[in-house]
């Protein structure tokens, strides 16, 4: 080979390079604004299913950031977008002689559960909701996960949080002292003072002391409130202060009356005047009775709010 021939070959090849070369780029794989441009067969296109999309529905599926892919069957090319202009609700939408294609997403309407989506939520990906007001989520946040087969699994549900169920419910315990029954911690009353306004249970001194009520149906409890004796007096003037009594507190939980031993919580006090002293319970923990145990004491409640949500 002569070396003006090898002359004539490299001219070529950087006339090939210069100025061909990046037209064929241009075609086949451009990179502009998040999408990019490949060269599919147009009788692939049979279907709009996700399905039977031509290999750049493939590829656009691989790649998370790959909101929809758009055709132009003139053209014989494919687009895959990251943002998709328009932006269609819809399978498909044609635009300017471009026929969209929507990428599949897994579904994220629930009743009662907040999703801030700020990107497609495409299989494998994960998102923390958050209940509306008024509801609960028993393990404290939902979270949800678009799995393979586009079906969108939940951590936990949004449940509706009850107010006080204890309240006017049947009430028991262990003894009790003058007219001060049990029913009074679920009377609805505020009062604290137990001299004056009778608003309070007492119990005698008991080795083991306990009151409880029946909710008469299974909740989740999530928390127990107890409101604290307050400051007396009594009819000849003399100052009652005997709140400290309130200490070492457990607060059980149990589905069977003979059977209340879930562990709701503890109080080790002392208890202060009037003092309004909350308990939260472990997540999930089920039960129709509330139990509140001390030992070698005298048990008063002025009133006990029981808090739950709905199974």
């Amino acid at each position: 080979m002569t070396f003006s021939t090898l002359l004539i070959f490299k001219g070529v090849f950087l006339l090939f390079v210069k100025v061909v070369s990046p037209v064929i780029l241009t075609t086949f794989y451009t990179a502009k604004l998040g999408y990019r441009n490949k060269l599919v067969e147009p009788d692939i296109f049979k279907n709009a299913s996700f399905d039977l999309l031509p290999p750049c529905a493939t590829e656009c599926h691989e790649i998370n950031v790959c909101s929809c892919l758009s055709y132009n069957f003139k053209e014989k090319k494919c687009r895959l977008h990251e943002v998709c202009i328009p932006d269609i609700e819809d399978n498909t939408q044609q635009k300017d002689g471009w026929m969209f294609y929507l990428k599949r997403e897994c579904p994220l309407e629930f009743e009662n559960t907040n999703f801030n989506k700020t990107k497609p939520f495409f299989p494998g990906s994960s998102l923390t909701g958050s209940c509306k007001q008024g509801y609960k989520a028993l393990s404290g946040k939902v979270i949800a996960t678009c799995t393979a087969n586009y079906q969108t699994h939940l951590s936990d549900i949004c449940r509706l949080l009850l107010k006080d169920v204890a309240l006017g419910k049947p009430a028991e315990q262990v003894s009790t002292f003058a007219m001060y029954g049990p029913e009074k911690a679920v009377d609805g009353i505020r009062s604290t003072t137990l001299i004056a306004d009778e608003a309070c249970t007492h119990t005698y001194l008991n080795e083991t002391t306990w009151w409880r009520v029946d909710l008469l149906n299974e909740y989740y409890v999530t928390s127990v409130r107890m409101l604290n004796r307050g400051v007396d007096v009594d009819g000849q003037g003399q100052v009652w202060d005997v709140s400290d009594r309130l200490r070492n507190v457990t607060i059980t939980i149990g589905v069977d009356k003979n059977d209340i031993s879930t562990q709701c919580g503890f109080f080790a006090g002392p208890g202060t005047a009037s003092e309004l002293i909350p308990v939260d319970c472990p997540a999930f923990t089920r039960g129709r009775y509330v139990q509140i145990s001390q030992v070698d004491s005298v048990l008063t409640l002025c009133e006990v709010d029981v808090f739950t949500v709905t199974l």
